[in-house]
């Protein structure tokens, strides 16, 4: 394979849009030809209530974290 850009020579088989076989070049052979199906998009507020659940998660895993590394730094004598 050769990557020089300067060479137009090399890339313009792949940007030449009368080319025929164009995208074929690209991709290859497609082995499966079903339709993608793709989700509805959601609403506003359940948007709004799904971000601030994952905003909320990630702010107790950060405060459990910090917690956590607190007690194996602090060594209480209270007694010796």
């Amino acid at each position: 394979m050769n990557f020089d850009f300067d060479n137009k020579n090399d890339w313009k088989k792949l940007f030449n849009p009368k080319a025929s076989n164009a995208a074929s070049l690209v991709m290859g052979p497609c082995v499966n030809d079903t339709p993608l199906n793709y989700a509805r998009a959601m609403g506003d507020e359940k948007l709004a209530t799904l971000g601030m659940k994952i905003r909320n998660y990630l702010i107790a895993q950060f405060q459990d974290e910090r917690i956590a590394s607190v007690k194996k730094i602090t060594r209480w004598r209270m007694m010796e």
